[in-house]
C-alpha cells in the first residue's frame, strides 16, 4: 500500500495599515462588512475596532487565497473564511461550509506579524493527493 503524497503551497501577503484605514474611512461599513465574517467582527468589536486586528485579517485571507491557486475554480469571498484567535493568541483558519466542501484534503496553518505601519500574513496548504 502506498502512502499518500502531500502536496504544499505558500502564500504572503504584506499589506499597509494606511492602506486599510484609508479604506475604512471612505468606507467605514461597507469594508469590515466585506471583509469579516461574524465570529470576526465579535473579535474584532472586542478589540475596540483595532485597525492592527483588521490589517493582519486581511492579509491572511490574502495569503490564503494566494496559497490556493490552482485548487478552487473561483477566488472565494473574504467573509467565507475566518480568521480567529486561539486563546493563546495563534491564528487559525476556518471556513465556511460551503467552502469547506471543496477543501476536505487540506489542512492550513496562518501566521500573521506586525511591525510599524505594516501587517504580514503567511499562509500554508497542505493537500493530500491519493
Amino acid at each position: 500500500m502506498a502512502a499518500a503524497s502531500v502536496q504544499s503551497s505558500v502564500g504572503i501577503d504584506l499589506v499597509s495599515q494606511q492602506r486599510i484605514h484609508d479604506l475604512l474611512t471612505r468606507f467605514p461599513d461597507r469594508f469590515p462588512d466585506r471583509i469579516l465574517g461574524k465570529q470576526e467582527k465579535v473579535q474584532w468589536e472586542e478589540r475596540k475596532r483595532s485597525l492592527r486586528y483588521l490589517a493582519g485579517r486581511f492579509a491572511a485571507k490574502e495569503a490564503l487565497i494566494k496559497s490556493l491557486r490552482g485548487k478552487l475554480e473561483f477566488r472565494p469571498p473574504y467573509r467565507s473564511m475566518e480568521i480567529l484567535s486561539e486563546r493563546d493568541g495563534a491564528p487559525r483558519a476556518d471556513f465556511s461550509e460551503e467552502f469547506a466542501q471543496q477543501l476536505l484534503h487540506c489542512n492550513f496553518s496562518v501566521s500573521i506579524s506586525h511591525d510599524g505601519d505594516y501587517a504580514c500574513a503567511v499562509a500554508l496548504c497542505q493537500s493530500s493527493l491519493e
